[in-house]
């Protein structure tokens, strides 16, 4: 928390911060937008609109659920598809994607399997 405050993260403007993630999306060919509004937040209905233009998923993390299920139906009824990834940071994490699956089911959303 100290870091983000000294680094300015918390004042930044959510709509400025998903037009950010979106142009290096872009520019880097990027497919999948990791745990959206984990560190910086981001204004999901821009970054939905945004990812559904480029291609690009929204993913629904297993470790540490990052979006609500409200920004996750949004997400969705923008367009944005949704995937779901363990963010295995150790070997018996690989696959365990109950936390996101589970915010799917709740939010009433489908999520895609992700291709590299």
């Amino acid at each position: 928390a100290m870091m983000r405050e000294a680094l300015g993260l918390g004042r930044a403007d959510p709509v400025a911060v998903a037009n950010a993630l979106l142009a290096a999306a872009e520019t880097y060919r990027i497919d999948v937008f990791s745990h959206p509004g984990a560190y910086v937040k981001a204004d999901i209905a821009t970054l939905a609109k945004g990812a559904k233009e480029l291609g690009a998923m929204l993913e629904l993390n297993g470790a540490r659920v990052t979006l609500s299920a409200q920004e996750a139906q949004s997400a969705h009824r923008l367009g944005a598809k949704l995937c779901v990834n363990s963010d295995a940071h150790t070997p018996a994490r690989v696959g365990d994607f109950a936390a996101g699956l589970a915010l799917a089911k709740l939010a009433g959303v489908p999520v895609e399997e992700s291709q590299p």
